[in-house]
């Protein structure tokens, strides 16, 4: 987790550079606190780290910023009890991206995308081109090989282990089931050639673990 710290810090400077430093710092501070919360075992700032990792080795030419943003703060808000947590995170990028005086229109564009992010009701499929990147990012550990994705399942299940066993399977199950039914998990063509097969592997072999 310090190494994803510090890379992510690196990557926020690298946004924040024309903003004051003093409150670049603050903000990162406080966003990592977020992350950093104890009942994260998967939507942590390892997956956020994952997340920017990936997007560079995939050396976009244009101008993903508003992307990255998005990264950053779409599981800023994060409690496993509620159902609103995207929309939580997208008021919270708004809150920060005010203070660091970004224009109304990258922030309303980054607050769409986080929103976005609602895995099992999203189709997306008329989103722009960097929504469904952000997305497949978002869902790469699901085309992981099988050790990740069982750490991956092992973590989502603590997250939630203040839910009974037999509801938990009840409601993974039917959530993994919707992400079957979709004609494609992955949105862009890249992620759809990489992981799609591994993705879906993955997920039938967990159902029937249940």
């Amino acid at each position: 987790m310090t190494d994803a710290r510090a890379f992510l810090s690196g990557e926020w400077k690298k946004l924040t550079k024309d903003c004051d430093e003093s409150l670049v710092d603050k903000l990162f501070d406080l966003l990592a606190v977020r992350y950093t919360e104890n009942h994260r075992y998967y939507h942590n700032l390892s997956h956020l780290s994952a997340m920017l990792v990936s997007l560079n080795q995939m050396a976009i030419n244009q101008n993903d910023d508003n992307l990255r943003w998005a990264i950053f703060f779409h599981d800023a808000i994060y409690n496993p009890k509620r159902s609103d947590n995207e929309l939580k995170s997208a008021e919270l990028a708004s809150l920060f991206l005010h203070q660091l005086n970004y224009p109304e229109t990258t922030i309303i564009l980054v607050e769409k995308m986080i929103m976005q992010t609602v895995h099992q009701f999203n189709t997306a499929e008329n989103t722009d081109d960097f929504t469904k990147l952000l997305i497949d990012l978002d869902l790469q550990i699901l085309g992981a090989t099988n050790n990740e994705y069982l750490m991956y399942a092992d973590a989502i299940r603590k997250e939630y282990s203040f839910v009974p066993t037999y509801i938990f399977k009840r409601k993974r199950k039917a959530f993994l089931k919707k992400m079957l039914s979709k004609t494609r998990i992955y949105r862009t063509e890249y992620f759809y050639e990489h992981f799609e097969e591994v993705a879906r592997k993955n997920i039938i072999s967990e159902i029937q673990s249940y």
